[in-house]
């Protein structure tokens, strides 16, 4: 009947209740029923007298009860998410750290022949920091640049989002041109700009070192 753009919602299908009921030989049976108060403050009443109509014959869940169960949902998917960033940071920083004591270490002679021509301590600290924060922001830099030039697209990849449409008025026979269902986020700077500063001073750190 019309494609939903993401897999969960194409595993639907819409037909009059009677329809459905005789297709199924439940003739005068009901899963749902919506009920709609006549305002805010009458919910919870509503709640109560159709609880007390229905008994143990019909669980009465209401939209606040929905929306403090989405909620908890999100929360906790939230707080993985934020688990898995931090994980993933941690490693990432660990990485830089090894690597620059790896190129540093790789680098003795290098300090041997500047520290015999005069070079001191600070001069070559200074030189060698210079160059792990240039190899850090240049590395920093292009991944910025393929995460605002590709990050949206792969990410849709990954949800399946990529080839997806909304199009219920051509399945209606329509010719309204589909609507594209595609992921939007929100990029954090002050989450960007707290990953940048650890990485650089974990770059300087294994630079002194």
């Amino acid at each position: 009947i019309f494609e939903a753009g993401f897999v969960f919602g194409d595993n639907q299908l819409f037909m009059p209740l009677d329809v459905a009921q005789r297709f199924s030989e439940q003739e005068g049976k009901l899963t749902h029923i919506y009920v709609a108060a006549g305002a805010v403050d009458r919910v919870e009443a509503v709640e109560e007298t159709l609880r007390e109509v229905f008994g143990d014959q019909a669980d009465v869940i209401s939209g606040q009860m929905l929306a403090r169960a989405w909620g908890k949902a999100l929360g906790a998917i939230r707080a993985n998410s934020l688990l898995a960033t931090a994980i993933a940071l941690g490693a990432g920083a660990l990485v830089v750290l090894f690597i620059m004591v790896l190129v540093t270490r790789e680098r003795t002679r290098e300090i041997g022949i500047l520290k015999a021509i005069g070079a001191a301590n600070g001069d070559v600290a200074r030189q060698f920091i210079g160059e792990s924060l240039g190899v850090a922001l240049l590395g920093g830099g292009a991944g910025l640049a393929l995460f605002g030039l590709g990050g949206a697209r792969i990410a849709n990849v990954l949800l399946g989002l990529a080839t997806s449409s909304l199009n219920p008025a051509k399945a209606m026979g329509g010719e309204r041109p589909a609507q594209s269902l595609v992921l939007r986020y929100d990029l954090s700077w002050l989450a960007l700009a707290s990953a940048a500063g650890l990485v650089l001073i974990l770059t300087v750190v294994g630079g002194l070192y």
